[in-house]
């Protein structure tokens, strides 16, 4: 069996999900922005790069599992560079 039909085997919204989630993490992401645009400046096709972005993400994912952390919405205020670093916005209030 080949790599492609291995690839074909796994499920589609798995690799859906990786592939918006690597869309997401290289842009707001600095090392993985960072790291698509080093590849891109050497010539990859943007698409190979998004493809490094995800594989290099689930490296990332795995790293935590393993070690045990937890994630969660205070995790991107602790460690600067890991996950989205654009503040959320609030829906405004209305005065009552």
């Amino acid at each position: 069996m080949t790599r492609q039909e291995l690839h074909r085997r796994r499920p589609k919204n798995v690799r859906n999900s990786l592939f918006v989630g690597a869309m997401v993490a290289a842009r707001y992401n600095p090392q993985l922005k960072s790291f698509r645009d080093k590849l891109v400046a050497a010539g990859k096709p943007k698409l190979i790069a998004l493809v490094a972005v995800a594989r290099k993400l689930i490296t990332i994912l795995n790293a935590i599992r393993r070690d045990g952390e937890r994630i969660s919405a205070n995790r991107r205020r602790q460690t600067p560079g890991v996950g989205c670093e654009r503040p959320r916005a609030t829906p405004a209030r209305a005065a009552a």
